[in-house]
């Protein structure tokens, strides 16, 4: 049997709470920045997930790829408490891959969002600004997580 230990020292501890710190608000970022208006006329402003639900219903994508990418973005806001309630049992790692997954839906549909002629809101910067940070903050989390105590 071989034990690999490690001693985690102070530096290591704030890379990996700022990690911590930074995929989560990177998360929320994108919850926050999917509630905001993407779309607006006059009188009504859309979020992305309005838009989302509306597209659904309307059945204006064929593809099973295209109604996954809408569930994914529908998704996010269950992706973040469930990355908050990974990281305070212990799994980091399996949090910052639940968080880079949401950072990885952010940058892509605020990507999108601002890509698209239409969007004249917040909300796409907003969500695209917040995937970047839960992309960054998920790998720093991985990458100063250290070695753990391995058996075999």
């Amino acid at each position: 049997m071989v034990t690999i230990r490690a001693r985690a020292t102070s530096k290591q501890v704030k890379v990996s709470v700022l990690g911590i710190g930074l995929s989560l608000a990177g998360g929320i970022g994108v919850v926050i920045g999917s509630a905001l208006p993407w779309v607006g006329t006059r009188s009504v402003e859309r979020s992305a997930f309005t838009l989302a639900r509306m597209a659904n219903e309307m059945d204006v994508f064929e593809r099973r790829s295209e109604r996954f990418a809408v569930y994914t973005l529908l998704m996010t806001p269950v992706l973040v408490p469930l990355g908050l309630f990974l990281v305070s049992i212990g799994w980091r790692r399996t949090s910052a891959l639940v968080l880079f997954i949401c950072g990885l839906i952010g940058l892509a549909s605020g990507g999108v969002g601002l890509w698209a002629s239409t969007a004249q809101g917040d909300g796409p910067m907003v969500t695209a600004i917040g995937g970047a940070f839960a992309l960054f903050g998920s790998c720093v989390m991985v990458f100063s997580a250290g070695t753990r105590n391995q058996t075999g």
